[in-house]
């Protein structure tokens, strides 16, 4: 069956007529994006590519002749001509604003959209689709349609004759319900000349074109403005409705109606955006408690409560994500939350019921503020239009109408200031896949030419008259790389869209809805504030101690005095050049005179100068980072918060900088220039010091032995030609290292033995494939903010405003598990002293607290505080008073007492659960249970630690023999001993053990949040599953390293931490080798996890086999696709493929028969050489790449196998 794909209409005149979409769709089968659909149908229309993102599409439902006006699509959302056959669209103007301005500009610059408008609205107006305000009475209508008249009748040629015309046409049919007298009136003879005489009133000659669409400026003026919400939209939720009007005149931007009570909420301005996500929300009553926290919060931050801020930052526990993750964890039936990021740092939460919905909400403000504020930023990933994404890949400027003797002009300049060839590649505005390239030339100026892209999405220069054709290339990157080589032609230095160099008035063109005098911080006329200047005291106003307190390549910092005439004297910092560099006063006076302009919180403030001797008198801090960091070597690991505030405070320097106009690179970010101004237990407060010398060392080779120093810092465009001068991008990159360096205690964040030499040699993975994820990695601050300031390549990077923007967004996230146990124990506070709130989970949404009881609390049995030293597993046996190894465990209840459960639940929603036996399960098997508990701190016995309770009960014990028994009890207390002993990242860690007097042995390990990989896999980004592959492989490296091999590798025993890291759990199978045998026999009667095993083990019926290394190897492949198939959305575990499963082995017959039996036919599977299959029943494939390293893992010859170091290798090659 062939499928015509949706219909998409255009306004013509009186009617809606179809787009011609065949060829289009028979060249994008697989489909194609709603933004391409809206090129191409503005192709057909003649409307240039400058005013296409002005429109989009919007749905019209068509029901027994009702038309139904439907949702709007967001320009990345992917079309079928399958899925949305016989769909009907509109092609509207989506963005538009109600001035007059803005329809002067349209008519300038583009006669065919600025006809599309007036069909647009005139169709809009004679189907009574517009709503207008009670106030306005049927003249005001009647006018418009005289309007309508007016310009009809002189855009006809030949003129109509008059007498045939009829006012009804020109009338919506409400009207004429309204006055139905209207549909017999003619307009009579003098009705010329009445426009004529309309028309002249704005001196145009009537009867020339101008007069017509003079005619058609007034008409869409006037409804613009006149027709209440045009410009606006509104997305009803069950309790109130979302309005998003950049154009009202009380509430302009985002604002919420309530459907009760009528009452209204401003949000923010479009301008205030800062960013938005979308993330999922797991109940309904999750949702409405964060919606009514923060809007009430909100509130009262706005009127100065500082608790009204912790409650903002509360109310995010219940729903907050990345984007990325978001995506894929949704499913169809769950609700969609925006979160919305406002400059005031509060957030907002906004519920859809499905996706569509939300993309289309958060398309409407992410285009609102690129035609607003900042055309190449898009604040959500989520929706970015495929066309941005294409000019940020290729530093493509937009297709702006600006005289090129501007661009021209800013190339000369650029040339000029960095004695480089300068060139910029713009789209161009009239005509659509035509990019236009300038670039200077030494001694001929700046010259000019056109790159086309051809129908199959190829990229060539256009030929010049009678020349050959030009070859065709990929991207427009790879074309400039050819001509740069292969011409000779210098393309040095690219002046992108987002870069400093850029003049504002090209960075603007591109804001269609955005009035001439918007954004100005003066009114026009009035003088701006003179820039400041350095003031200059005398040498005696100023006192040096003889303390330094910073030391440089070529300066000292030194603790110091200030004092003004008739001041008291300040403590200060002075930075003086050493004695022997004198000639580097006018590089340091640079750099001074700059700083002086920065009037910014985050930047230590410069006092004043002293000229003889030159000194540079400074705001005094703490000392800088770096010293603090040498100090206090566990600073960072003991205080998370404090590496993203960094990151937030140096961020928000950066965009500083980069929005200064003449703009300026920092060019010296790294610890020792940071300085620290307050650290306590909320916060940290720093600031960036002033960039002394580096503009010296930036004119230096890169190979001298300052720049060898400063070199972990260093972006790679410093010492690499082909990738362009240093830019606003290079601070970052330094800020992505500063921030690793920060992780790792102030140690150099590269290798010592690394130089320029081998950095140039790193490929186009550069740093980020030598320096490992810092131990200290607060919610995946690593891998989702550092990372993406230390690409390579500038342009892959993103800018301080992201790094500011993300962080904020991590430091709620980190905080609110804090805000909520603060919030909680005021609440139980009300209800007795004693109680003790500890947090349970870290899921947002269903996040439990357990609470300690009273110390003297009679329900409570008695623990003890014995802090011996004695070691943590001595050898023997349990003792009669309960303790096991001569240690008694400090924090846990006796369970030969019952303990009633006590609920508090004083009008909370959450529930509140005690540590006993009624506690939260985790996990349970055949012979014990594994429950959520808390431990008790040796060093501080009122603090306790929450941790995962394993439990051995001696009553699951009984049936087996008394020899069996022993047995099990031994393995369980061999597995006690030997977890003690591990201490990996990637390993759950063992904190405590002791034993009941009934004989259940209890373990105290280490709580992962996130539960098995098994059940975490299955709504993770799949982006992620290499990333806990390498984990999981790093842990079992470790484990064959103490000649440890575990058994039991699987998804269902490698637990998920908060922070979406892997941890390998479950030693019950785990066995040692003894030094001088690389295998040991398995002797054991436990049922054995044989679908995950080799064939190796089926030799001997699975008891007595010998076993080694290898099989955790086996286990890893299995594992490996586990992942996979269950992220695939597969419910079927491996057995079904590997073998018969339980289900399966009755329909075979085989239940009931030995393991001998069972052993062999799955054997016989094995080496047949039957595997686990790379693709799902739906089509969709593991990666051919991954699933090679599967098949190495489950090679049938064991000796032959791939080990765990050579899985290290391949994954880190993907």
């Amino acid at each position: 069956m062939a499928f015509q794909g949706p219909v998409v209409q255009f306004y013509d005149k009186h009617e809606l007529r179809q787009v011609p979409l065949q060829d289009f769709w028979a060249n994008h089968t697989d489909g194609a994006t709603a933004e391409d659909i809206c090129i191409t149908v503005a192709k057909y229309l003649n409307i240039a590519p400058l005013q296409s993102f002005l429109f989009a599409l919007r749905e019209l439902r068509i029901q027994e002749n009702i038309h139904e006006i439907g949702q709007w699509l967001s320009p990345q959302r992917k079309i079928t001509s399958q899925d949305y056959d016989g769909r009907i669209f509109e092609f509207r103007f989506r963005f538009l604003t109600a001035n007059d301005e803005f329809v002067s500009r349209l008519f300038e610059n583009d006669q065919s959209a600025f006809s599309y408008l007036f069909n647009q609205c005139h169709y809009d107006f004679v189907q009574n689709r517009l709503t207008f305000p009670k106030s306005f009475g049927t003249d005001f209508k009647i006018g418009i349609a005289v309007l309508d008249a007016a310009q009809f009748y002189f855009s006809e040629d030949p003129k109509p004759k008059l007498n045939r015309l009829k006012l009804e046409r020109f009338l919506s049919k409400a009207i004429l319900a309204e006055v139905p007298r209207f549909k017999k009136v003619r307009l009579s003879g003098t009705f010329c000349q009445e426009v004529e005489n309309l028309v002249k009133k704005y001196g145009e000659n009537p009867h020339e074109k101008n007069g017509v669409s003079n005619c058609r400026r007034q008409y869409i003026t006037a409804l613009l403005k006149k027709c209440a919400k045009y410009t606006a939209e509104q997305f009803r939720t069950c309790d109130r409705v979302i309005h998003v009007d950049p154009n009202h005149e009380r509430h302009p931007g985002i604002y919420f109606e309530s459907n009760t009570s009528g009452e209204v909420e401003l949000v923010c301005k479009i301008e205030d955006l800062s960013d938005m996500a979308t993330i999922t929300q797991r109940t309904h009553e999750a949702s409405d408690t964060a919606s009514q926290s923060t809007s009430s919060a909100v509130q009262r931050t706005t009127s100065g409560s500082h608790s009204a801020a912790s409650e903002a930052h509360s109310a995010t526990r219940l729903l907050h994500s990345t984007t990325s993750s978001a995506q894929s964890a949704i499913s169809a039936d769950e609700p969609w939350v925006v979160q919305i990021f406002r400059n005031n740092g509060v957030p907002k939460f906004v519920e859809f019921l499905d996706q569509e919905t939300a993309e289309s909400f958060l398309a409407l403000i992410d285009g609102h503020r690129r035609l607003l504020v900042d055309f190449y930023t898009s604040i959500c990933n989520v929706i970015q239009p495929p066309s941005l994404k294409f000019l940020r890949e290729n530093k493509c400027h937009g297709p702006y109408r600006l005289d090129p003797n501007l661009i021209k002009d800013c190339l000369m300049e650029q040339r000029s200031k960095h004695k480089l060839e300068t060139f910029m590649v713009k789209q161009r505005a009239t005509q659509y896949d035509e990019y236009r390239l300038y670039f200077t030339v030494k001694n001929e100026g700046v010259k000019d030419s056109i790159i086309q892209r051809n129908p199959q999405g190829k990229f060539q220069v256009k030929a010049e008259n009678n020349s050959e054709p030009q070859p065709t290339f990929e991207s427009i990157r790879e074309l400039l790389d050819h001509y740069k080589e292969k011409k000779h032609i210098k393309l040095v230095h690219a002046v992108t869209a987002d870069s400093n160099s850029t003049p504002k008035a090209l960075k603007e063109a591109l804001l269609l809805l955005k009035t001439r005098n918007v954004g100005c911080d003066l009114p026009d006329g009035e003088p701006k504030p003179p820039a400041k200047q350095i003031t200059i005291s005398l040498p005696n106003t100023v006192f040096i101690g003889s303390r330094i307190i910073g030391q440089g390549y070529y300066t000292d910092v030194y603790e110091g005095a200030w004092q003004m005439p008739n001041q008291e004297k300040r403590k200060v910092a002075v930075k003086k050049l050493k004695p022997e560099c004198d000639q580097l006063l006018q590089y340091l006076l640079h750099g001074a005179q700059k700083h002086v302009q920065w009037q910014h919180p985050a930047f230590m403030t410069i006092n004043t100068l002293v000229l003889a001797p030159f000194m540079i008198v400074m705001e005094y801090g703490e000392g800088t980072l770096w010293e603090w960091l040498q100090q206090d070597k566990d600073l960072i690991s003991r205080k998370q918060h404090y590496l993203i505030e960094i990151a937030i405070q140096i961020g928000e320097a950066l965009t500083y900088l980069n929005s200064m106009q003449s703009g300026f690179i920092h060019g010296a970010v790294r610890c020792k220039n940071i300085l620290v101004k307050k650290a306590v237990e909320e916060g940290i407060t720093v600031k960036l010091m002033d960039p002394g010398l580096a503009h010296y060392y930036n004119s230096l080779s890169a190979e001298k032995s300052v720049n060898e120093e400063r070199l972990p810092w260093l972006a790679p465009e410093y010492y690499l030609d082909d990738l362009g001068l240093p830019s606003e991008k290079s601070d970052v990159y330094s800020l992505g290292m500063t921030l690793v360096e920060c992780a790792h205690s102030g140690h150099k964040p590269l290798p010592p033995d690394y130089n320029i030499a081998k950095m140039k040699l790193l490929g186009e993975q550069g740093v980020l494939s030598i320096i490992n994820a810092p131990g200290v990695n607060p919610k995946n601050f690593y891998e989702e903010i550092v990372v993406k300031c230390l690409h390579r390549k500038p342009e892959e990077r993103c800018v301080g405003h992201d790094v500011a923007r993300d962080s904020n967004q991590k430091l709620h996230e980190f905080r609110h598990y804090q805000q909520d146990a603060l919030s909680l124990q005021e609440e139980l506070n009300r209800h007795g002293a004693g109680f003790e709130v500890i947090p349970a989970g870290l899921n947002p949404v269903e996040t439990q607290y357990s609470v300690r009881l009273p110390k003297r609390s009679p329900n409570f049995p008695s623990v003890s505080t014995n802090d011996s030293q004695a070691p943590l597993l001595s050898p023997g046996t349990p003792s009669s008073d309960g303790t096991f190894g001569g240690l008694r465990n400090p924090g846990l209840v006796d369970h030969d007492h019952e303990v009633e459960p006590i609920r508090v639940e004083p009008a909370l929603s959450q529930p509140i659960y005690e540590f006993d036996k009624t506690h939260k399960i985790l996990g349970q098997g055949y012979y014990g249970v594994v429950m959520l508990g808390r431990l008790r701190n040796k060093q501080d016995p009122t603090k306790w630690q929450r941790c995962a309770i394993k439990q051995l009960k001696s009553d699951k014990l009984k049936p087996l023999g008394q020899k069996e028994q022993a047995k099990e009890l031994e393995d369980f207390r061999n597995e006690i001993k030997l977890q003690s002993s591990l201490h990996h990242p990637n390993i759950v860690q063992t904190y405590d053990s002791t034993e009941t007097r009934d004989g259940s042995l209890i373990l105290m390990l280490e709580y992962v949040e996130n539960g098995s990989l098994e059940k975490y896999i299955k709504k993770a980004d799949p982006g992620i599953i290499i990333r806990l592959a390498q984990e999981i492989t790093e842990g079992m490296i470790y484990l064959h390293s103490k000649n440890i091999v575990h058994r039991d590798l699987a998804a269902r025993n490698v637990l998920i931490t908060f922070d979406h890291h892997a941890k390998i759990s479950d030693f019950g199978l785990t066995r040692s080798m003894t030094p001088d045998k690389d295998y040991y026999k398995v002797q054991t009667k436990r049922n054995l996890p044989i679908y995950w095993y080799g064939p190796e083990f089926f030799h001997f019926s699975g008891e007595n086999a010998k076993v080694g290394r290898e099989v955790d190897v086996w286990s890893f492949g299995v594992t490996l696709w586990e992942m996979y198939w269950y992220n695939f959305g597969q419910t079927s575990t491996p057995p079904v493929h590997l073998g018969p499963s339980r289900e399966s082995i009755k329909q075979n017959n085989l239940a009931g028969k030995t393991v001998y039996e069972a052993n062999m036919y799955l054997e016989n599977i094995l080496t047949k050489k039957l595997r686990l299959p790379c693709m799902t029943p739906n089509g969709k494939s593991i990666p051919v790449n991954v699933y090679a390293i599967m098949m190495e893992c489950w090679n049938n010859e064991w000796a032959k196998r791939i080990t765990f170091d050579q899985v290290r290798t391949k994954l880190a090659a993907l």
